[in-house]
């Protein structure tokens, strides 16, 4: 299908119709983020640095977390990559990329930070 067929295929969709290709759409990313092979994780200035073998990087600041925030830095060193996010044993913390990806995490920051 060429991108012009699909356009014209969504103009035919309702709005529940064109909801449900969305949902699918942000499902298949999140699941081509996961596959995508972690190079590296780590900590500088304050964000968390996670790159990927392909050049994307994703950064988020260490105080989306209040485990994370008043951890040593020995600890926050500490981080073990699954294809599915980030954990730090010694903080029993896990963050997930579809959470951090769907902006879940920074959303509770900012309302906190709203308080």
């Amino acid at each position: 299908m060429t991108a012009n067929q699909l356009i014209e295929e969504t103009k035919k969709m309702d709005t529940a119709e064109l909801a449900k290709l969305l949902a699918y759409l942000r499902t298949r990313q999140r699941e081509q983020i996961q596959l995508a092979a972690i190079e590296s994780a780590e900590i500088l200035r304050g964000q968390v640095i996670v790159r990927f073998e392909t050049g994307l990087q994703i950064r988020f600041p260490v105080a989306i977390s209040p485990r994370l925030v008043g951890a040593s830095k020995a600890d926050l060193r500490n981080i073990e990559v699954s294809p599915f996010g980030l954990h730090w044993p010694d903080l029993d913390e896990d963050l997930s990329f579809a959470g951090l990806l769907s902006g879940r995490a920074f959303r509770s920051v900012d309302q906190e930070d709203q308080l």
